[in-house]
């Protein structure tokens, strides 16, 4: 998917439960903010989708975290804090 209406509507007709949208793939940190809006008012779940370095990790990350997200970024796989 490479937008936010591709994503939300295929969670609104309840083909996806889960999304991970990228704020380097779907248009930016708007776009996920929508699609994390979208998962909270049909009941799907979002965690951002991180991939390609620390530039994807820095327009991924805020915005997961204002979203309420750091407990599902945590348990997407990254290590933890030592």
């Amino acid at each position: 998917m490479t937008t936010a209406w591709e994503l939300c509507r295929r969670v609104e007709d309840g083909i996806y439960g889960f999304v991970q949208p990228d704020a380097t793939v779907i248009g930016g940190k708007g776009q996920v903010a929508e699609v994390f809006a979208c998962c909270r008012h049909h009941g799907g779940e979002a965690v951002v989708h991180c991939w390609g370095g620390a530039v994807g990790m820095m327009a991924n990350y805020p915005v997961a975290f204002a979203e309420g997200a750091s407990a599902g970024v945590s348990d997407a796989g990254l290590p933890a804090a030592p």
